[in-house]
């Protein structure tokens, strides 16, 4: 059983331990991006440096000024899992309106998977987004053939299994579906 909660700036050390050390140990090619790639307002970046210092400054500037939006899932007092939504306006995506959140992607410790952590994620997020007044939630799930390291903004089925319906489709980058809220 986890515990859920939205992310506050007294949670950044649980979020930095996650991400330093556990969020994607077994993925060096997503390692280091501290939910950062996403968002609107991304750090400056001189393309051949490592980035991943120029990240975890910018996901603790960001959570010190309640500016990143999500939810973190305890097991104990241990981060176990991350999921970023939020304000549409926040995420580099189109059509931004106030009362339309997203939900961007979720990433799970890899001793974790399998428990259904992501799905109670996304139930909390509803709820939390519902209470928060947003009128519809909306994410970009991957073709559900497709198993490939994309799958991280959830997979299809459990969109479906919270009611969201396909919205538009984009071809060969996914769906994107919406919920009521």
């Amino acid at each position: 059983m986890v515990n859920i909660k939205a992310l506050e700036a007294d949670d950044l050390h649980g979020f930095l331990d996650f991400f330093d050390h556990r969020a994607f140990a077994n993925d060096p090619d997503w390692d280091g991006c501290y939910c950062q790639s996403f968002l609107n307002d991304q750090p400056a970046w001189d393309g051949e440096s490592d980035p991943k210092p120029i990240l975890r400054q910018s996901s603790c500037d960001k959570i010190n000024q309640g500016k990143m939006q999500g939810y973190l899932a305890y097991q104990d007092d241990k981060v176990v899992a991350w999921c970023a939504a939020g304000e549409s306006k926040l995420f580099n995506l189109p059509d931004a309106d106030e009362k339309l959140a997203r939900v961007v992607c979720f990433v799970v410790d890899e001793d974790f998977r399998g428990q259904g952590i992501a799905n109670e994620l996304l139930g909390f997020a509803i709820e939390d987004l519902t209470k928060k007044g947003f009128a519809e939630i909306e994410a970009k799930p991957v073709r559900p053939e497709d198993k490939s390291k994309h799958n991280f903004r959830g997979p299809y089925s459990m969109y479906l299994k919270h009611g969201f319906t396909d919205y538009l489709d984009l071809g060969d980058e996914g769906i994107l579906v919406r919920k009521e809220l």
